[in-house]
């Protein structure tokens, strides 16, 4: 017999961190922690992420970094374990100050805030994670193991240029766009490019501030030399996934968090101006959603906050469906939770948190018993701070619904909780 010597092709496996402000950074680290527990995490090659997924993908990987820089030993699934918890207290901080304040600055300033004033916010979060006393410059983005077996991942950070309407992403190995807009410099300024020195004035919260730069609501980054002049928005308004990024790379199995807006049904929709600017960018973003993961036809895992609400609809699962032992009212007004970066209560984060570990539970069981039943789950009883809202969560009372109702708002929510009416 003739033995084959076609070459297995091998796994590439990509995470996809979704957009959708602190509600889904919150979702994404509930799922990072059944990524840890299931021993999952050691196998990511490539994380991709938009918005509020590149704020929680962007912490959990300098402490990725930061682990791996400073061992000199294989890293173990135990390790991921603290690198994730790490994140979830991390988190838990930022969102009970938040980044976005609301007040009368003018009415102009009512809703909005500069990249510059989000990059400077975020560069402080990351440099305190890896004790720097400067901004980490996206030159200091990659990983070098203090153990050289330790494989880390590349991260790319997804944006959007006004410029020319593409994705403008930046990365920890390199950053294409960035050598573009230097040759471009070149040729207006007659000199040699020196992109070292560009990366090294371009700073992470910068590329970070730049994917959650919500058009509306917070004012676009701007790398200026010169003529030139780019703009950078939110990445989610081409690719809210971010699994684009990921196929592109190579990657031949995908994960993927997602947060993304859940577009409840309107009876009659607001016609106040930025209501309707709002409801039109998540109809818009929806959509390219549901085209993306359509053309997606490579082995994945959807993880998903909506999955099987009402007037939300996957191909392959049915509407009605038992949501994995989630009340359904729960999982409805978290779902529907605001898409923001301002502060987020310790109920309301710790609930998104538990709602993206018990999806990830579901999800990683049936695979991992239909792929590999040998394979065994780390540290069932983990001891996560969400974990604290379990009885809430499982058998909800009054109180606790109606706070997660009045979540959607970004205003005045203890005024509104007080005459919520539970649907």
């Amino acid at each position: 017999m003739k033995l084959s010597t076609v070459e297995p092709v091998k796994k590439k496996v990509g995470l996809a961190l979704s957009g959708g402000g602190f509600r889904a950074a919150l979702f994404h680290v509930g799922l990072l922690a059944q990524l840890a527990e299931f021993r999952k995490l050691k196998e990511i090659d490539t994380i991709s992420t938009v918005s509020g997924g590149s704020i929680v993908g962007m912490i959990y990987y300098l402490h990725l970094k930061k682990w791996l820089e400073s061992n000199d030993r294989p890293i173990q699934d135990e390790d991921y374990l603290g690198i994730v918890q790490a994140v979830e207290n991390d988190l838990l901080n930022i969102v009970q100050k938040g980044f976005r304040t609301f007040g009368f600055r003018g009415l102009h300033k009512l809703y909005t805030m500069t990249g510059d004033e989000l990059s400077e916010k975020l560069d402080e979060v990351f440099k305190s994670i890896l004790n720097e006393k400067h901004h980490l410059s996206l030159n200091d983005l990659k990983i070098e193991p203090l153990y050289g077996q330790n494989k880390p991942p590349k991260i790319i950070v997804n944006t959007t240029s006004l410029n020319n309407g593409e994705l403008w992403l930046f990365t920890s190995e390199e950053n294409s766009q960035i050598k573009e807009y230097l040759n471009e410099i070149a040729k207006v300024e007659g000199h040699h490019n020196d992109e070292s020195h560009c990366l090294s004035g371009f700073t992470v919260g910068k590329a970070v501030a730049a994917s959650a730069a919500v058009p509306a609501f917070i004012k676009p980054v701007s790398i200026k030399k010169d003529s030139l002049d780019i703009q950078l928005v939110d990445g989610g308004i081409l690719d809210n996934l971010g699994t684009n990024s990921l196929l592109n790379e190579g990657c031949n199995h995908l994960i993927i968090s997602d947060g993304s807006k859940y577009l409840e049904a309107k009876p009659k929709p607001s016609n106040f101006l930025i209501n309707v600017i709002v409801r039109t960018q998540n109809i818009f973003i929806n959509a390219i959603v549901r085209s993306n993961l359509n053309n997606i036809d490579i082995d994945q895992e959807h993880i998903d906050m909506r999955y099987a609400l009402p007037r939300y609809t996957r191909a392959n699962k049915e509407l009605g469906e038992v949501n994995h032992g989630v009340d359904i009212k729960v999982q409805h007004y978290l779902s529907n939770m605001r898409t923001d970066l301002d502060s987020f209560s310790e109920v309301e984060a710790k609930s998104l948190m538990l709602l993206g570990y018990k999806f990830g539970l579901a999800e990683f069981s049936d695979m991992d018993f239909l792929r590999n039943l040998n394979r065994m789950k780390l540290s069932p009883d983990q001891d996560w701070q969400f974990k604290s809202m379990k009885p809430r969560f499982q058998n909800p009372d009054e109180d606790y619904l109606k706070e997660l109702k009045v979540g959607k708002y970004s205003l005045f929510r203890r005024f509104r909780k007080r005459f919520a009416k539970l649907d």
